[in-house]
C-alpha cells in the first residue's frame, strides 16, 4: 500500500480487499470495508496479505461514523471516487437493513460486540469474519425490490403482507431471487458453504485457497463449529404458522434442512 506524501500517517485506512480469493463476499451488500487502527502505511513494511495480519475490525463503508474518518484506500483513492459508487449502493439499502443488528453482525465484525440473536438476551463475541448476507441470501438488490415498494404499494406493503399471509411473503421473497440454505436453492446448509469451502484437504479446487494454518496446510471447515458461530436463525411470523401449513401447496419454500427442526444454538 503506497502513498504520494512521505508523512502520510491516517489513523484509519480502508482496505476493500485484503486477500482475493478469500474475501470477495464481504465487499456485496452493504459495501463492508476493513478498518485497521493506528495503522502507519510509510512504516509498515510487510505485504499486505491475509496470511500474517489479523483484521481488527470492519465496518459498513457508509457507517456515519466511518464516513468522517476515511482517508485512503488500498488503491491510493481517496474516497471522492469508488467511495461514492459504494454510497449510493448503501443508500439504496431500507432504513432497518443499515442499523439492524442481525445484518450487521455479518456485515460488520464485533460491531458494538453484543449482539442479541434468536430468542437469546445474552450478547455474543463470536463473529465469523467477513461474511456478508449476499453470499448466503442472493442479491440485496432483491431485497430492496420488495422490502421498500412491494408491489409499487410503498414501504409498508411487504410488512402488511408479513403480518397477513407470512407463507405469501416468504414466496415472494424467494420468487425475486433470495434463498436460504436449506429451503429452495439448497437442501442443506451444509451443501450450501461447501460450495466455496474446503471440508477435504484435496478440494484444490476450491476457494478460499489462501486459508492456511500455521504449518502451511490448508484450514477446512468443521461445518458444525462454524455454524454455531454463525446460527443467526430467530423465531418470526413464519415459524408459527409452518406446522400448520398445506406441505404440498408450499413445496419449495419449505426447509429440507433438519438443522431447522432444532433450537438455534443461541437460543435458551
Amino acid at each position: 500500500m503506497k502513498h504520494c506524501c512521505k508523512d502520510f500517517n491516517p489513523d484509519l485506512v480502508v482496505a476493500p480487499s485484503i486477500c482475493d480469493s478469500n474475501q470477495d463476499h464481504a465487499t456485496v451488500g452493504l459495501n463492508a470495508g476493513r478498518v485497521f487502527k493506528d495503522r502507519n502505511l510509510i512504516s509498515y513494511k510487510e505485504p499486505w496479505n491475509c496470511d500474517n495480519k489479523r483484521i481488527d475490525y470492519f465496518v459498513p463503508i457508509s457507517d456515519e461514523e466511518l464516513d468522517k474518518k476515511i482517508v485512503v484506500k488500498e488503491s491510493g483513492h481517496t474516497k471522492s471516487d469508488e467511495y461514492k459508487k459504494q454510497k449510493e449502493e448503501f443508500d439504496k439499502k431500507v432504513k432497518e437493513e443499515k442499523k439492524d443488528p442481525e445484518c450487521l453482525r455479518c456485515h460488520a465484525t464485533a460491531y458494538k460486540m453484543k449482539i442479541k440473536k434468536g430468542k437469546s438476551k445474552k450478547g455474543s463475541k463470536n463473529f465469523i469474519e467477513d461474511v456478508a448476507c449476499e453470499a448466503c441470501h442472493g442479491p440485496g438488490e432483491a431485497y430492496v425490490k420488495v422490502k421498500k415498494n412491494y408491489q409499487k404499494k410503498g414501504k409498508d406493503a411487504f410488512k402488511k403482507l408479513l403480518k397477513e399471509d407470512p407463507m405469501m411473503a416468504r414466496k415472494v421473497q424467494y420468487d425475486t431471487g433470495l434463498y436460504v440454505a436449506g429451503i429452495n436453492k439448497y437442501k442443506t446448509i451444509k451443501e450450501q458453504c461447501l460450495e466455496c469451502h474446503w471440508e477435504d484437504v484435496n478440494d484444490k479446487n476450491k476457494c478460499p485457497k489462501c486459508d492456511k494454518d500455521e504449518k502451511g496446510k490448508p484450514i477446512v471447515m468443521k461445518f458444525k463449529k462454524y455454524f454455531k458461530l454463525d446460527d443467526h436463525r430467530d423465531h418470526d411470523t413464519i415459524d408459527d404458522v409452518l406446522p400448520k401449513v398445506d406441505k404440498k401447496k408450499w413445496k419449495g419454500y419449505l426447509e429440507q434442512d433438519p438443522l431447522f427442526k432444532t433450537k438455534p444454538s443461541n437460543a435458551k
